[in-house]
């Protein structure tokens, strides 16, 4: 019959929902909502059976008294776990009440994840990568926690813990901290945890006697304790512990955040170690507090599996098969290939089973399965790490996104994070990890220009040089490139670089050229130059010097003729002054070139061909109307030489076409036709 089918069914309950929730939409009396609410739950989980969120919107119309009538009512946990749909939705007052009267009934897992889940909620995180990061518990939010902590533990409690928060730099993060952890403890369905909460909340009291900063200790102890309580595979963690470290950047110094690079360089096993909890992270669904259009944190968490995710994703283990037949012996469900023998399909031999046998198969089944445990506690450690590792990352994201880390901490972190992800590629497992590590190193080179110590820039730039050597993963070697016109950045003033600076990037560029092992790279040799030319317009004729002198390899005299080209650029030739030796330089240097060209074209190499074609037409067209006659007397002759040899172009240097395409965007007789016409 028509209609009849699942897919109509499902599109009947729908509609049915959609009809019913409209018509509800009229009812705003909170005694006739409590009353449908609970007269829907007798009929069990509607919202889950119906896939709608038909209760969910009943539920977050009420008003506190309503909701605190509700929550003493409500019989099942999926009945409460609806509190953190509807939690956004209520006014304060209402969650005030809904989380007072939540955590004080019996405890379990469902209303542990709940109330922390709404706790974590309360915390709104805005984050700008290099910009912004902010952190915020509103006055009137922060007003409801301590309310909730006075109705959960007692006002007596709250006032007392309140009033051993003695230094003003740390006493608001340091209280709300304190009074999170006291709510924890009283929610927590696992004994070990709750003493672990109650120690926290009372190691606070220690650090709190004392000014936090400038107090080495005092901040080592607290930092401990917040990368203590992000290991724990908890999420409603993070909010608080994030609050309570932005807060905490204006007066952390270097040591501080070197310590949590150093976290994050141990191995799996050893990270494992700093953790306290074997808890599986909840499965429920983050608070929605980031704001929509901003940088979303830890986006590439692993989030924890249930367990029977883990069991359902798992394929069928042969050996485990063999162990559960061998203890089933004759009550064995026979299995063929993997599979159950169709022909025998739930047939065994159960009923022929005495109680000896009985038993001992009891015993042999429990140490079969006892054999699945440390598969999956391993998967879940894994997780779990990494978990971690991504909660770490976001530490060091704030304290470079932040305006209050001082410019000093921000360069100090530099070396280590290179150091971390140079750790991290050589692990495996840390393939995934380095790549936030890159994007963190990225984020400094692109931070905004603050106010270095010339002597900061110099002493920083070898040891920047120092670590990229070896490095040779791309992406790595890409951002110490970055790094390093960014350190040549704050060494300019006005678009000029003081000698000082100037000489110590010149000096690795010609260690580039000239060394023989290779150590430094292209792209960090050359960012400085590539990216700030004007700073460096007046090293033109050195430059000009390395690209023609035969004795460095070619691929080298490459990049630097790159560079020369790249110093011609319009914007750059403007407001520089191009001096008759120069010209007189640069004229011998191309005639010479283009001569043994025609000579021996099969020696050419067309990418550094291209480069000398690239740098005359950029050059060229800037030189003053009384120094063109002088370079044109030294060049043009040969490139009337060049251009009018046919078989030349056809043969040996037909290999040029694609290289000057790639590098010029024109084919080479175009570009040197260009050139005449300028000289002439």
């Amino acid at each position: 019959m028509p209609g009849t089918g699942s897919g109509c069914n499902i599109l009947n309950i729908t509609s049915f929902c959609s009809f019913v929730g409209e018509h509800l939409q009229s009812i705003t009396e909170n005694s006739a909502l409590l009353e449908i609410v609970t007269a829907f739950d007798q009929l069990g989980n509607l919202d889950a059976l119906t896939g709608s969120k038909l209760t969910e919107q009943l539920i977050s119309r009420m008003d506190a008294e309503t909701v605190a009538k509700w929550i003493a009512s409500a019989e099942t946990n999926w009945s409460l776990r609806r509190v953190c749909g509807v939690f956004s939705s209520w006014n304060i007052q209402a969650k005030t009440v809904a989380l007072s009267k939540l955590i004080v009934r019996p405890n379990s897992d469902d209303i542990q994840y709940t109330t922390g889940n709404c706790i974590d909620s309360l915390f709104k995180i805005k984050v700008r990568a290099g910009d912004l990061v902010s952190i915020q518990l509103s006055e009137e939010n922060e007003m409801a926690l301590r309310e909730i902590g006075e109705n959960v533990v007692g006002k007596d409690v709250v006032k007392k813990g309140m009033k051993k928060m003695v230094d003003e730099g740390t006493k608001r993060p340091l209280s709300i901290l304190w009074l999170c952890l006291k709510l924890w403890a009283f929610s927590t369905t696992d004994e070990d945890d709750r003493n672990l909460y109650e120690s926290n909340a009372n190691e606070l009291f220690t650090i709190a006697k004392e000014t936090v900063a400038g107090n080495e200790t005092n901040m080592k102890v607290l930092i401990d304790l917040l990368m203590s309580l992000l290991s724990q595979p908890k999420k409603y963690h993070r909010s608080a512990v994030y609050f309570v470290f932005v807060n905490l950047l204006p007066m952390i110094k270097s040591n501080d955040i070197t310590h949590i690079i150093d976290s994050l360089m141990l191995s799996d096993d050893e990270l494992a170690g700093e953790g306290t909890s074997s808890d599986v992270e909840d499965a429920e669904e983050d608070s929605a507090n980031d704001d929509e259009g901003e940088e979303a944190l830890s986006d590439n968490e692993n989030d924890i599996e249930s367990d029977s995710d883990l069991d359902g994703a798992e394929e069928i283990d042969q050996d485990l098969v063999t162990r559960l037949q061998n203890a089933l012996g004759k009550a064995a469900v026979k299995i063929k290939d993997g599979t159950t023998d169709e022909a025998e399909e739930g047939e065994s031999d159960i009923s022929e089973v005495d109680d000896d046998e009985m038993f001992a198969m009891d015993e042999q089944l429990s140490v079969a399965f006892k054999a699945i445990g440390p598969k999956k506690d391993s998967r879940i450690a894994t997780q779990t790490v990494q978990a971690f590792r991504s909660k770490l990352a976001d530490l060091l994201l704030f304290t470079l996104s932040s305006q209050e880390t001082s410019p000093e901490i921000k360069l100090n972190l530099m070396i280590p994070l290179i150091r971390l992800a140079k750790v991290q590629l050589k692990r495996s497992s840390d393939a995934s990890r380095v790549k936030k590590t890159i994007e963190l190193l990225e984020i400094m080179a692109h931070l905004k220009k603050v106010s270095v110590p010339e002597k900061r820039i110099l002493k920083l730039f070898p040891n920047l040089v120092a670590e990229s050597i070896g490095v040779s993963n791309p992406s790595l070697n890409s951002v110490i490139a970055s790094l390093a016109s960014f350190l040549f950045s704050l060494g300019l003033s006005e678009g000029v670089a003081s000698e000082n600076v100037k000489k110590t990037f010149l000096d690795v560029f010609q260690q580039f050229m000239s060394q023989e092992d290779g150590t430094i790279g292209s792209e960090l040799a050359t960012a400085a130059i590539l990216k700030y030319p004007a700073a460096f317009v007046s090293e033109l004729p050195t430059l000009l010097e390395s690209a023609f002198n035969g004795t460095y390899r070619i691929y080298r005299r490459t990049e630097a003729i790159m560079c020369a080209a790249a110093l011609c650029h319009k914007q750059v030739m403007k407001s520089a002054s191009v001096e008759k030796g120069t010209v007189k330089k640069l004229g011998k240097y191309c005639a010479e070139y283009l001569k043994t060209t025609i000579a021996a074209p099969e020696t050419v190499k067309p990418r550094f061909f291209a480069g000398v074609l690239k740098f005359l037409s950029a050059f060229v067209p800037h030189i003053s109307g009384d120094l063109m006659p002088l370079l044109s007397k030294l060049i043009l002759p040969t490139i009337d030489s060049l251009t009018n040899n046919e078989e030349i172009w056809k043969g040996d240097l037909k290999k040029c076409n694609a290289a000057c395409q790639q590098v010029c965007g024109r084919a080479p007789l175009h570009i040197l036709n260009a050139i005449r016409k300028s000289l002439e």
